[in-house]
């Protein structure tokens, strides 16, 4: 029994898992015939399939296994139906359904990841969430999984380049009839939500583009008026989160600029917490989680 990189003449098997040319996917071949196929995106687990005659003999928590194995310590999976759930959860995965995950909690050992372990616990599938900084779109991913097919998620950026980049992703990964980013201004935002719809998530990663130049970058006088026209649209229940850079002169005036923000709005119907990560070097970013506080029942 061996586990391969999927071949052309596994086309049949891609086929019935969901998997057509997907050709970046595992299959788990035994005694010649191909009996599985798997695929792995990052922290998600997009697909697991055996052929129907193999099922219940443990190949399925063989390929799992490998699926997993060197990847990420946090790892998600969507199960739609409860004999998939119960699988995911004999595996280690935990979670009411339809999105489980597997070691998140110890994985929460940075800014990025500590968000989207927040944005995770309190998102309603379904959905409608904004990625308010797309960046090179791993957040705006993020939300396309986490608010699954019947959602609906909108990335914004400045630069074409960041929006570029992040439709890029979407559409490679089949995402693009979930998730779209756009070109704009996050400080327009208020415009956009009247346009758009209240959101159950807001997600912002401040600083610059990931790869890109340095002399482009969020400011207060920006971010601020976003994370107010965020915090008013967003629904009750719902989360918003910060990830702010402390690197340099401009990225720690704009940090506590959030932090000043973010606390100005206790005692108003927002739980806020945040995380700090002082086992890293240097200035590692900060996390600020919010949590809009569901209106009492009349």
């Amino acid at each position: 029994m061996q586990v391969r990189q999927a071949v052309p003449g596994d086309g049949p098997l891609l086929c019935a898992a969901g998997l057509s040319g997907r050709f970046d996917a595992l299959v788990l071949e035994k005694d010649g015939i191909a009996i599985g196929a798997a695929l792995r995106e990052g922290a998600w687990v997009q697909r697991l399939y055996i052929v129907p005659e193999w099922r219940r003999r443990g190949y399925g928590t063989f390929l799992l296994r490998r699926v997993c194995r060197a990847g990420p310590r946090g790892l998600w999976a969507r199960a739609e139906n409860g004999a998939a759930q119960a699988f995911l959860r004999q595996c280690g995965f935990q979670g009411a359904g339809p999105v489980l995950c597997r070691g998140v909690r110890a994985a929460a050992d940075n800014a990025v990841a500590c968000a989207h372990a927040f944005v995770r616990a309190h998102l309603v599938p379904g959905g409608f969430a904004v990625d308010a900084t797309a960046g090179n779109g791993h957040d705006t991913v993020f939300l396309c999984h986490a608010v699954g097919p019947q959602g609906r998620v909108l990335a914004l950026d400045i630069q074409q380049k960041a929006v570029d980049a992040t439709n890029m992703r979407l559409q490679k990964m089949g995402l693009a009839q979930i998730g779209q980013a756009i070109k704009a201004d996050h400080a327009g935002l208020a415009d956009i939500f009247e346009k758009e719809g209240r959101p159950c998530a807001v997600m912002f990663n401040l600083g610059y583009l990931p790869g890109g130049s340095h002399a482009v970058f969020t400011t207060p006088q920006h971010s601020l008026p976003a994370l107010d026209a965020a915090w008013r649209a967003l629904l009750p229940g719902g989360a918003l989160t910060v990830c702010a850079y402390s690197g340099g002169m401009q990225g720690t005036a704009e940090r506590d600029a959030v932090l000043a923000w973010a606390g100005a709005l206790r005692g108003q119907g927002c739980k806020v917490a945040v995380h700090l990560f002082w086992h890293e070097a240097g200035q590692p970013p900060i996390a600020v989680c919010l949590l809009k506080e569901m209106r009492p029942a009349p």
